[in-house]
């Protein structure tokens, strides 16, 4: 496989988006504090600052995915506050929540298209690699995005398909949209 889609330093210029899929690097579970935003529509661009990334989905929302236990905190700075879950058998799920905006994910070389989930405008990029991938990120304000990164056995609609539920299921815990 050429190109790997898990990666916690978002860079939103240089394709360094994602790598090492299934290496996992141990960062603890500390590290990550504050409080899930509320719909203030005056929220700032760097609200995920205060705001528990590896809290987005609740237990029964991961379940419902096929990942199970707490996340592992993966960075927790002022460029970004991401979580990966992992399970043996079906691969990795990041939350990315960061000063980026959302028209400017980098598929890698893989198409992006448009999407809308929850109301909330996004791009999507699948890799069609033998491993599936699915990068997939929606505006959270209008100067930072909440990304979800999906590798996982069974093909990039799979990986998609969990993608866009997880995007659906964070993004009521997103600050409003003005306008």
């Amino acid at each position: 496989m050429s190109k790997t889609r898990l990666s916690w330093k978002l860079v939103t210029v240089a394709p360094v988006l994602v790598a090492a899929a299934g290496v996992l690097a141990a960062c603890g579970s500390g590290g990550n504090t504050g409080t899930t935003p509320t719909s203030a529509s005056t929220a700032s661009d760097t609200w995920y600052t205060a705001v528990k990334s590896c809290d987005m989905l609740d237990q029964s929302q991961l379940a419902t995915l096929g990942f199970m236990g707490t996340g592992s905190v993966q960075e927790n700075d002022s460029t970004q506050n991401s979580c990966e879950w992992t399970q043996s058998q079906l691969g990795s799920m990041g939350i990315v929540l960061a000063s980026s905006t959302y028209s400017s994910l980098n598929g890698l070389g893989d198409p992006v298209t448009d999407v809308t989930i929850a109301g909330r405008p996004g791009k999507i990029a699948e890799d069609p690699s033998s491993v599936g991938g699915c990068d997939l990120a929606i505006e959270a304000t209008s100067g930072s995005r909440a990304q979800i990164i999906v590798t996982v056995a069974g093909g990039s609609d799979k990986a998609c398909s969990i993608a866009k539920q997880v995007a659906a299921d964070i993004a009521p815990k997103l600050p409003s949209l003005s306008g």
